[in-house]
């Protein structure tokens, strides 16, 4: 049924697909390109289904192991197009999530920024650079032991290995930070004023994981009524971890790398993106633990305040 149906979808648009193949996506040896448009970050629905494609005829299957490339062309500035190329890659990810993908074999999603191109000058850009490359990596599975920390000083500690830490990882800061507005009803988020946040008390994480757990569903569905009903707002997922002394933020046991409290602001914004919220509404960051609500935790309760996503209000 399931190949009925990617059948139907590739063929439906065939005609559109073939005067955009060449436009939209590539497909050589072991990587697979697909491109944007300009200052976009959505896979659109011939993207989709050039991807539907290439599951129907076994080129990409669930069961290969991948690494997500993203890239800019090089109109904007370095943190724009950084930023620009990790949301691509993301949109990828995520869409290759619905195809039947597991984490387990997507070993890197990362934004490369932007492509430098000598002598290029126009304010169009240049659409090749565009894009995400999806590389078959053909690697076996093999679990990395988690590194011990080294007893070096904060600011040695290596720069997260999917992210630009000039982006997403802000330098520490030993000031401690008030808790978040805690609510029982996330349609109250609308009566915050900007800049105030609110603590997602009920999203909860495996502990080193940045995939929520089962019973974070409710809470996340509640978020997205809210900015379903609320068109104009606009807001940021703010990730935070405990107890992290040696480095800014937490090592990962799915990316293998120090970037958690990143990754799990990333999650919630994937979740909103995919039941079909505007990426123009939404931003996310990681601040690891340079804003702890607790200096020193000494219980479960306190490194549970550290602990935690909040959404912070940009605009109404």
């Amino acid at each position: 049924m399931k190949k009925i149906f990617l059948f139907l979808r590739c063929i439906i648009p065939g005609l559109l697909l073939a005067q955009s193949f060449n436009a939209f996506s590539q497909h050589k040896g072991d990587t697979i390109a697909v491109y944007f448009a300009f200052n976009k970050s959505i896979v659109n629905d011939a993207t989709q289904s050039y991807l539907d494609s290439l599951l129907y005829n076994e080129i990409l299957t669930p069961d290969k192991d991948v690494k997500i490339i993203g890239y800019a062309d090089y109109v904007g500035t370095n943190v724009y197009n950084d930023t620009l190329s990790q949301k691509r890659a993301i949109a990828v990810q995520d869409y290759l999530y619905t195809m039947g993908f597991k984490p387990d074999n997507i070993h890197l999603c990362i934004g490369k920024g932007k492509i430098e191109r000598e002598g290029m000058r126009s304010a169009d850009g240049y659409a090749p650079d565009r894009k995400v490359d999806i590389v078959l990596t053909h690697a076996e599975k093999k679990i990395k032991p988690k590194p011990a920390p080294p007893a070096r000083k904060q600011e040695e500690a290596p720069a997260a290995a999917s992210i630009d830490q000039s982006v997403k990882q802000p330098k520490l800061r030993k000031k401690v930070v008030p808790p978040a507005i805690v609510l029982t009803n996330l349609e109250e988020i609308t009566q915050l004023k900007p800049d105030e946040t609110v603590v997602l008390n009920k999203i909860y994480f495996p502990a080193g994981r940045h995939y929520a757990t089962e019973g974070s569903q409710m809470q996340m569905d509640q978020l997205y009524d809210v900015l379903n009903a609320h068109p104009s707002l606009r807001v940021r997922i703010e990730g935070h971890v405990c107890c992290v002394y040696w480095y800014t933020d937490a090592y990962d046991e799915d990316t293998q790398s120090y970037n958690l409290s990143v990754n799990r602001a990333r999650y919630v914004y994937g979740y909103l993106l995919r039941r079909g919220i505007d990426p123009d509404r939404l931003d996310f960051i990681g601040f690891g633990r340079t804003r702890p609500v607790i200096q020193e935790e000494r219980t479960e309760e306190e490194a549970q305040l550290n602990r935690r996503v909040e959404i912070r209000v940009l605009s109404k």
